[in-house]
This record gives C-alpha cells, sequence and structure tokens, in this order.
C-alpha cells in the first residue's frame, strides 16, 4: 500500500480528499487519507503503531511558516503601494482621468496580480508540506499494521481497500445459484468475512 512518487498529486490525497486527512485515530486516517478499512484494531496492538504527533507538529510548522509567508506578502504589498503614491496611501490618488491617477491604477493592477500569484503559490506550498508528512505517516503506519498482520498475533485484524466507498469489499463476486435461501446464501469473502446474501446483494456478517 505505500506509494511512490510517481503517485504524488499535491492537490488531493489518495481517496481524492483535500489534505489534510483525519488525524484522529489510525482507522480514521487511513480511511480518509488513502480509502483504506482498518478492521478489528485491538488496544494491544495500538502500541506498536507509530505517533502521529510529530507528523502533526510538522504540520503545525508548516502552517505558521505559511501564515509568515502571507504576512510578509502583505507587507512587501503595502510598501509598494507607499512607494508609488509616495507615502500618501490610496487616498492621494486624484481624481478623473490624469496620467497619474492611470499609472498608480495601472500599478495597483500589477500589485493584485502579484499578490494572488504569490497566494497561490504560498498555499501550493503548503498543501504539499502537509501532503508531504502524511504520505511519511501512512508508509510507517502501513509498515507497522503490515508486520502486526505477519507476526501471527493479531489474526482478527483487516486491512483493506475501500474500493468505492463499498463497506462490503472482499464480498463474493456472483449471486448465490439458487433463488431460494439455503446454505449457498452463506459463503466467505476473499476478505476473510463471511457474507450473506439478503435477495439482492451481500451483506458482511463479520468473519
Amino acid at each position: 500500500m505505500s506509494h511512490t512518487p510517481y503517485h504524488y498529486d499535491w492537490n488531493t490525497t489518495p481517496s481524492g480528499n483535500p489534505p489534510p486527512a483525519d488525524m484522529s485515530s489510525p482507522e480514521g486516517f487511513m480511511r480518509d487519507f488513502a480509502n483504506v478499512n482498518i478492521q478489528n484494531l485491538e488496544d494491544d496492538a495500538r502500541i506498536f503503531l507509530p505517533d502521529s504527533g510529530q507528523m502533526q507538529n510538522n504540520i503545525a510548522m508548516a502552517r505558521n511558516s505559511f501564515g509568515n509567508d502571507i504576512y510578509g506578502q502583505q507587507l512587501s504589498g503595502q510598501d509598494n503601494l507607499l512607494n508609488m503614491t509616495n507615502g500618501l496611501g490610496l487616498n492621494s490618488m486624484p481624481e478623473g482621468f490624469g496620467r497619474r491617477q492611470s499609472s498608480i491604477t495601472s500599478g495597483l493592477r500589477d500589485l493584485n496580480q502579484q499578490y494572488q500569484s504569490g497566494l497561490q503559490q504560498s498555499m501550493a506550498g503548503f498543501r504539499s508540506d502537509v501532503l508531504g508528512e502524511q504520505y511519511r505517516y501512512q508508509d510507517t503506519l502501513t509498515s507497522a499494521l503490515g508486520n502486526l498482520i505477519q507476526s501471527g498475533e493479531h489474526d482478527s485484524l483487516k486491512v483493506t481497500p475501500n474500493g468505492l466507498n463499498n463497506d462490503n469489499y472482499g464480498a463474493p463476486q456472483n449471486p448465490p445459484s439458487s433463488q431460494f435461501p439455503n446454505l449457498g446464501w452463506v459463503q466467505k469473502g476473499s476478505d476473510g468475512n463471511v457474507y450473506i446474501w439478503n435477495g439482492s446483494k451481500w451483506i458482511s456478517n463479520g468473519g
């Protein structure tokens, strides 16, 4: 489930949602960030999972840097405005359609475009910082989950793709052969869960 650099999209998470993903729990993070379900994660297994604290601290630092960057751009814009108006600000703009007013209006338009461009670049940079931190956390989390499963001490733990928001990932692909209830209406899916046919679709009944 690890990512590669070729999968990066700095506008959305792998699940297609905007960052940041839910950081309240490992289950919530993987569901929101990667569209992956973690089932039956017991409390005694959680101690082997990475702490999200470092990721959250790094995101907070990136957010502070983003705020400082925006503040710096605002100050730069104010300085440029004062330079254009000889330190008097917008109140010094003359009325009418004179050459000086036209020059100031053109300068304001350029300043606005520069600020907009700078703001977009800063937002994109912050978003990429957040996604980078969350990709790193996803890698360490999926590795830890894989180790728990391979250890054989947590047989009930399941990590499965959520598909298109389908809670029945791993259900049998075809309906039972008989339209009347029988043993064929209860089958085990590819994810190890037991599924029951309700007459129109398979419903998970757990392990």
